[in-house]
């Protein structure tokens, strides 16, 4: 969480562009093939879809027991920032929102990222005076296994991707709530919960929601109201207009057990 040890090194203090993120800690031991056969029961002709590069019971990566993943909203994504990922070490998945990306701009930063990661994104909405709005990304990095969910989402605020860990699959996805944008929020959340209730899978989704968790709950969003709000120990992740926390994640039960 911001302020941390472990993520001092993206505070906007280090790392110009960042604004702001939260780490979680995936437990990958407690991941064994016979809870991974519990909780996808029901779901092996689903699974079969998938690659079948790693095998039930291999490690995602030799000598590692747990998954980090961190979540960071980004003022831009400028080639500070890209070079900070590119030497990252410490996090396997890194959620991105606002990276205002588009055109060439947007081809460019992914080609440079897939040196290091398996990278799922959508490019920018040019707004009606000629900016930007938004733009979601999920890296992954490249010693996983990762592909797109079967069930296509097609959302420029919002990815989602599968990563195979000991015959089991995860679901992650990052998520960009507009301020101003009340239809397309609606229609983002309406979108991300479809694809993840017909996945079925453990599920983690990092954003910046621009709403608090009480007011993400009430609106009665299914993913928000039957998970865990995985929410950082501090004041605010925003001061403007007024502090609140904004960015945070949601873990369907199964995936919170693991964390």
């Amino acid at each position: 969480y911001p302020g941390d040890d472990d993520v001092d090194e993206y505070s906007s203090s280090s790392v110009s562009g960042i604004d702001n993120g939260m780490v979680v800690d995936v437990d990958s031991e407690s991941l064994s093939t016979e809870t991974s056969a519990e909780m996808f029961n029901g779901y092996g002709d689903m699974m079969s879809t998938y690659s079948e590069h790693v095998q039930p019971g291999q490690p995602f990566v030799a000598g590692h027991h747990s998954l980090v993943a961190v979540q960071i909203n980004v003022t831009s994504l400028s080639q500070r920032v890209i070079s900070w990922l590119l030497h990252n070490t410490k996090y396997h998945i890194v959620a991105i929102q606002e990276h205002h990306l588009t055109h060439d701009k947007y081809h460019t930063c992914r080609q440079k990222l897939r040196r290091s990661y398996h990278v799922y994104s959508r490019p920018t909405k040019s707004t009606i005076n000629g900016g930007t709005s938004g733009g979601s990304m999920l890296l992954i990095r490249r010693d996983l296994e990762s592909r797109h969910p079967v069930v296509p989402l097609a959302c420029h605020n919002a990815v989602l991707a599968q990563v195979r860990i000991k015959g089991a699959n995860l679901l992650f996805g990052s998520i960009y709530c507009p301020p101003n944008d009340r239809q397309q929020v609606l229609t983002t959340l309406h979108k991300v919960q479809a694809c993840v209730a017909l996945m079925g899978c453990p599920y983690m989704l990092m954003g910046d929601w621009n709403m608090t968790p009480q007011e993400i709950q009430e609106i009665n969003w299914w993913p928000a109201n039957t998970g865990a709000l995985l929410i950082p120990n501090v004041q605010n992740t925003v001061i403007s207009p007024h502090g609140r926390v904004v960015d945070y994640g949601i873990a369907g039960n199964h995936m919170h057990a693991l964390i």
